[in-house]
């Protein structure tokens, strides 16, 4: 089924009303700091998401790019937590 244009439109400001309450309550950064506990799938999973939400622009309103310019200690936690255990796997 195809949405039309307003309906579209709806799903997007729903999508960012989401990912901007996420990034309110830190979802990011938590999401990062669990990584080191989480299984190598659920690691990825979390690595996928989080890049995502960073990726995510409507119209130049990129609220996850504004997130890990806000907090450049992000992608080090990410690469730690990511970084030498998954490559051990």
């Amino acid at each position: 089924m195809l949405l039309s244009s307003h309906a579209l439109k709806i799903c997007i400001n729903h999508v960012f009303g989401l990912i901007r309450q996420a990034i309110k309550l830190n979802f990011p950064m938590s999401a990062v700091s669990a990584l080191p506990v989480l299984e190598f799938e659920a690691r990825k999973d979390a690595a996928q998401l989080i890049g995502a939400i960073v990726r995510l622009d409507n119209s130049g309103d990129r609220p996850g790019e504004r997130y890990v310019l806000e907090n450049p200690q992000l992608l080090d936690l990410l690469l730690d937590g990511c970084g030498a255990r998954c490559a051990a796997r």
